[in-house]
């Protein structure tokens, strides 16, 4: 997931609040990331290891040293080898490899250098990074979730594409399954949430801490409220034990939106590739696992265009009209979605079956 979005629109915040929620996560910033930190380095350590021999098994045991050389001898005895390398080439984890199963936060995206932004291209397409590094051949795992946040190149003009308006690459902008457009807009209406939000968290600092802040948008539906480690507990909960499938209904949805971007994606055409395909079945598998079922639904390829329609600056369906961003919470989200859905499968058309 990429935040592009003017200064001031909470990006950071959306970013520490998201590593909260993840059991495993790692935030860092663009302009201290380079290639090495992100993926892995080569160093070189300078102990000194020692290797015993075992006569019996006919075996070796390796580990590290922490006396001088000259007294090792006496100490170690005759079934103790000293290594003739002082000093050995090892691995050190970065930040894609430290997060595997987890959240990997990237503030700053535009701040990298474009060498550095190009190493993170293998490990969000196939969730592994390959190493060859000082004699070390390995493949390690990154099966970690990139959420990045970038601001625009000058002011954000919504008659370009994305790729202009942030200097970030096609391939790179197609890896993310929703880029979330945050413009800084006058709205008084808007303004005046925002203002008595952050007053409200600055009189009440020590109540509404991170830890124990409340979900509060459940309240008016009479539903206990839920804390985030409550929330935290759910949500890795669910990753485990859901392992949805696809129905023949959300196949339907998710192929015919698909087929419709593709022909109408020419504004997009850094989006729309067989990757937005990818990144619909993933987002739908996720809104399952939210809702704790084991089976893609309708509802939840709905759910999945939502979010993908949120992230194009224009549709070829909804065209701005159910935008989530800047939007409330609806009392009744299931009446929306059915609202949502209807509009979508009258202008999917033909392209269901």
């Amino acid at each position: 997931m990429l935040l592009v979005g003017d200064p001031g629109t909470g990006k950071s915040q959306f970013l520490k609040f998201a590593a909260k929620l993840s059991n495993r996560s790692v935030i860092t910033t663009g302009l201290g990331s380079t290639s090495a930190g992100l993926t892995v380095t080569a160093v070189k350590d300078g102990g000194i290891y020692v290797r015993r021999y075992h006569s019996s098994h006919h075996y070796m045991l390796n580990f590290r040293c922490c006396f001088s050389f000259e007294s090792s001898t006496s100490f170690l005895g005759s079934n103790f080898l000293l290594n003739s390398m002082i000093g050995e080439w090892m691995l050190e984890a970065g930040a894609l490899v430290l997060a595997d199963g987890g959240l990997c936060c990237i503030d700053e995206f535009d701040s990298m250098r474009e060498h550095d932004r190009t190493t993170i291209h293998e490990a969000m397409e196939q969730q592994t990074i390959s190493v060859a590094k000082a004699g070390l051949v390995t493949t390690l795992s990154t099966r970690t979730t990139v959420f990045g946040a970038t601001n625009p190149k000058g002011q954000y003009d919504s008659n370009e594409s994305l790729s202009v308006n942030t200097t970030l690459s096609g391939p790179l902008l197609s890896r993310f399954d929703i880029v979330l457009v945050l413009l800084d807009k006058k709205n008084p209406k808007l303004d005046g949430i925002i203002s008595s939000h952050i007053l409200a968290q600055s009189t009440k600092a020590e109540e509404n801490k991170a830890s124990d802040a409340a979900v509060k948008s459940t309240q008016p539906l009479g539903i206990k409220e839920w804390t985030l480690p409550c929330l935290r507990r759910y949500i890795h909960y669910v990753k485990q034990r859901f392992k949805p499938v696809l129905t023949k209904e959300a196949e339907s949805v998710i192929s015919g939106y698909y087929q419709l971007q593709r022909r109408d994606g020419t504004h997009n055409a850094a989006r729309t590739t067989v990757r937005m395909l990818e990144s619909l079945i993933r987002l739908a598998q996720a809104h399952a696992r939210l809702m704790f079922r084991n089976e893609v639904t309708r509802l939840d390829a709905i759910a999945a265009i939502l979010c993908i329609e949120s992230s194009m600056t224009t549709s070829a369906i909804i065209d701005g009209d159910g935008n989530a961003l800047n939007s409330n919470f609806q009392e009744n989200p299931d009446q929306e979605y059915i609202k949502e859905e209807q509009k979508i499968r009258d202008k999917l058309g033909d392209y269901l079956y």
